[in-house]
């Protein structure tokens, strides 16, 4: 298969990603809790995929983004590419075979992405603490659910494409 495959192959498995994190947060809707799991859906292409395989899908996944949430367009595309290009630049910094280094990496990028996000959506109106209790609150719960699982979701990819005959750290290694 080519590499194009492979690429199709994980955004799928983002786009099943994105659609579960919203049953989460449905079922979350009582507890006034939402989970943003932004940074999961753009980390395997930042660190472990090619580059120009990772722009077109950060494109494609902020556009569907946009097109569901209330806030100005082009934010998340804005903001996808803004994380993915974060992890182009982590990807020679850390290790990628350390699940520590990978989740910490991801837990960075959902935390800033999260602070980017809700000083966009600030207004005079928000001006209050109940606004800001909720802000805090999603990004505390935001990032400790990616810290944790970011590197299951890593590895599940790699082992799918490993099981396919993709073997990515040999591709990486030869980078």
């Amino acid at each position: 298969m080519s590499d194009n495959g492979r690429i199709s192959l994980i955004f799928i498995c983002n786009l099943l990603l994105y659609f579960l994190v919203g049953e989460l947060n449905f079922m979350l809707g009582s507890l006034s809790l939402h989970f943003h799991a932004d940074a999961l859906l753009i980390l395997f292409f930042g660190l472990y995929l090619g580059r120009l395989g990772g722009l077109v899908s950060a494109t494609i996944l902020g556009f569907f983004a946009d097109s569901v949430s209330p806030v100005p367009y082009g934010t998340y595309v804005i903001g996808y590419l803004s994380m993915w290009l974060f992890l182009i630049w982590g990807q020679k910094r850390i290790r990628r075979q350390n699940h520590t280094h990978v989740r910490f990496l991801a837990a960075l990028t959902q935390f800033f992405w999260m602070v980017m996000l809700s000083i966009v959506i600030f207004s005079q109106d928000s001006m209050n603490t109940v606004y800001w209790n909720r802000i805090l609150m999603e990004i505390l719960f935001s990032t400790v659910l990616v810290y944790v699982f970011a590197w299951s979701w890593c590895r599940f990819q790699k082992n799918l494409l490993y099981s396919l005959g993709w073997n990515i750290e040999a591709e990486m290694s030869q980078i």
